[in-house]
């Protein structure tokens, strides 16, 4: 009877099926290799430079009133990036004499997108692994990435283990459970699976399984946590989150750091008035970062 019973209930509450997470990964794939050229509607001709022109009429310009709005990766936390970054908000209304609001509707990288596109988001920062992707689909025209008082611009992707894990370099991931933060990040998603891949013989799925956290930090400490045996990460956000306590360093340990790549890069829709793309410009090019700011960290 306790036997009939258990399958009885078994029966009527069955188990989800498992994750497939190689299917997700080649549905990105697919969705990736449609947007490696300019959509249909932007025009790439003065200077042919693969991102699209500022339209010559002016009707398509975006229509901008007293505010410009503004934000950083899609994926903060608004409230809290609109206090970090409220000295380049400031710098901002004054080279263009508009009042700087964050646009806090944005939350993921669709959201930044759709808002590019449409002329709600005028100044943004996309991660390193969006802006082809919002170049190609959203008309978003690079313009600068936050550098050092050296120059440095740049970040590196690394693969973090617990501080007591037994692993000690990538090849020790094979049959683990790797942390990634998204497919559309370049540290914790496109970067890393490649770096496995070509550096280490080791394919998603079959040699390791993965999961996405959606965020660099909340992969860190997943890791810590015991969900992950590693995780990927970008390390300037890394020294950012250590610097304001969030993590533990002694909590982690590196087991590998990979060459330097570009860090987010801000910028404006293509369509915004040629008039305030000067003053946006101007501002950048003035505005030196400090302490209070997570590029000055």
């Amino acid at each position: 009877a306790a036997v009939g019973y258990y399958y009885y209930e078994k029966s009527q509450h069955p188990e989800p099926p498992p994750v497939d997470e190689l299917k997700g990964l080649k549905e990105y794939l697919t969705r990736l290799a449609s947007s490696q050229k300019l959509a249909e509607g932007y025009v790439d001709n003065n200077p042919k430079d693969l991102v699209a022109d500022t339209p010559s009429d002016p009707m398509k310009w975006a229509s901008i009133g007293d505010e410009l709005t503004f934000t950083v990766v899609g994926t903060d936390d608004p409230v809290q990036a609109a206090e970090e970054w409220k000295d380049l908000m400031q710098a901002l209304e004054q080279a263009t004499g508009k009042k700087v609001v964050y646009l806090d509707s944005v939350r993921t990288i669709d959201d930044q997108l759709a808002a590019v596109r449409e002329g709600r988001l005028h100044v943004t920062a996309f991660n390193t692994g969006a802006v082809p992707t919002a170049v190609n689909t959203a008309g978003f025209v690079p313009l600068f990435a936050p550098a050092n008082n050296e120059g440095k611009y740049s970040y590196e992707m690394e693969i973090l283990v617990a501080a007591n894990s037994p692993i000690k370099a990538p090849p020790d991931l094979r049959g683990k459970r790797v942390g990634l933060v998204a497919l559309s990040s370049n540290s914790g998603g496109k970067a890393a699976l490649l770096t496995l891949r070509e550096e280490f013989e080791l394919s998603p799925g079959h040699d390791y399984q993965f999961g996405f956290t959606g965020d660099h930090i909340r992969s860190v400490k997943e890791l810590i946590a015991g969900k992950y045996d590693a995780v990927c990460v970008a390390n300037d956000l890394l020294h950012r989150a250590q610097a304001r306590g969030e993590i533990n360093k002694a909590q982690y340990r590196t087991i590998y750091t990979s060459k330097p790549f570009p860090p987010l890069c801000f910028g404006i829709p293509h369509h915004l008035p040629p008039d305030l793309q000067t003053k946006v410009k101007t501002a950048f090019t003035e505005y030196r970062f400090n302490d209070r700011t997570p590029a000055g960290k």
